[in-house]
């Protein structure tokens, strides 16, 4: 079978997540096609629905449609994604001619309501692997981001104008893919669960299947060689966070600062170390209780893998979250992991097994689950590492997320009529 797989961009948690569904697919001997507006990817399997040259309107999509629904919408703030604007990414379906379609992040001019409504029309299979909530909502990627409560139950809601523009966006998608051939993955159950509320998708079935992540690459490494190339100090508790930009409140920041503070210290006298990664990381010394140092963004899955070995816990104190990749690949490099108990965490994060979970926004709590995973006896630390491995081996390893995702591609195709 030939699967096309639409991202509107290749780089990103969305596109590295994706990225390597492709590659667990092709590995399996399938057919598998990446499709995203651009790429520096010259490959057979790589597709840019974007010329290089000429397309303007094309490449300037997003910020048209970003004024656009601006000048609509003014009072909705912060500014939905509206599928106002046609979208381009179904070009890759006259180049690549796909058995079934998977839709992962598709928004910023790459797949529009009305390319939703053809592809339901078309009667091909469609995918739609959630990377977070913006499918299930009027734009907004989490409840976080519009100030409402990441934790609240039921279906999405919001007041005000925001609401009206919300649901009109909603109903469009609902009507747009009521008579598709629609199957959505949701990586973690919390994800699965919004999506079975949402009026978009409560109609179709609904799976769960975890990311896939390379356990050949993303492996434990010789800590003290890893300290090295990072120039670690040997002798200190390393705790690693990683994100997109740390100025981003659903990440929370804010609240591991709160937690470190409240920290004891170590028993045995060795120092802690806050070390960060992202693309825009700007870590300032001044703002933490204890020293940190910034890495800035690394770009190749080597030295990530290398970093997760040299940290002793890797800490994600998100508000609200799907199924984080530095979480994913921070288990495969044999690194517990901590945070709060939200989405996906609440999937991998085994209590005292893979890491450790406070209560939400409890950064005290935060501050003991740091301390039961840095300060427990080292022959404990060991099983943590080990456990955390083991979890990454049979069920985040490419091979169990692409067989489920081929199951699922076979299930649908056996359903056309011939």
């Amino acid at each position: 079978m030939k699967i096309l797989h639409l991202c509107t961009y290749d780089t990103g948690g969305a596109a590295n997540a994706a990225l390597r569904l492709h590659e667990g697919l092709k590995r399996l001997g399938q057919e598998s096609v990446f499709a995203s507006r651009t790429t520096a990817v010259a490959a057979p399997d790589r597709v840019a629905v974007i010329k290089p040259q000429g397309d303007w309107i094309a490449r300037q999509a997003p910020r048209i449609e970003y004024h656009l629904a601006r000048l609509l919408f003014p009072m909705v703030r912060p500014v939905l994604t509206r599928g106002l604007l046609p979208g381009f990414g179904l070009r890759a379906m006259e180049v690549v001619q796909p058995d079934i379609v998977n839709l992962h992040w598709v928004d910023h001019g790459m797949i529009s309501t009305r390319d939703l409504a053809r592809l339901a029309a078309s009667g091909i299979p469609l995918v739609w692997t959630l990377h977070d909530m913006v499918p299930l909502t009027g734009g907004f990627g989490y409840r976080e981001v519009v100030g409402l409560q990441p934790a609240a139950l039921g279906p999405l809601t919001c007041g005000g104008t925001r609401a009206a523009a919300s649901r009109a966006l909603l109903d469009r998608r609902r009507q747009a893919l009521e008579s598709a051939h629609l199957t959505v993955v949701a990586p973690s159950h919390w994800l699965a669960e919004e999506a079975r509320r949402s009026p978009v998708f409560e109609k179709h079935r609904v799976v769960h299947i975890p990311y896939g992540i390379d356990t050949s690459v993303f492996l434990p490494l010789n800590r003290e060689a890893a300290r090295n190339r990072w120039n670690l100090p040997q002798d200190a508790r390393v705790i690693l966070f990683g994100a997109d930009t740390f100025d981003d409140t659903r990440k929370g920041m804010h609240h591991l600062k709160a937690a470190l503070a409240r920290m004891n210290p170590p028993p045995d006298g060795q120092p802690l170390l806050l070390v960060g990664f992202g693309n825009r990381a700007d870590l300032k010394p001044d703002d933490f209780p204890i020293p940190v140092q910034g890495l800035g963004r690394l770009s190749s899955a080597e030295d990530i893998a290398m970093l997760y070995s040299a940290a002793d816990v890797f800490v994600c104190p998100s508000r609200e979250d799907n199924l984080p990749n530095t979480m994913v690949e921070s288990l495969a490099c044999g690194t517990p992991v901590t945070g709060f108990q939200v989405g996906g965490l609440m999937d991998l994060v085994l209590e005292g097994i893979t890491g450790s979970l406070a209560r939400c926004y409890d950064e005290a709590g935060l501050a003991c689950a740091l301390e039961q995973v840095l300060y427990a006896a080292p022959e404990k630390r060991a099983e943590m590492r080990y456990a955390c491995r083991h979890l990454a081996e049979f069920r985040l390893n490419l091979g169990h997320q692409a067989t489920g995702y081929e199951a699922i591609y076979r299930d649908m195709l056996s359903k056309i009529p011939a």
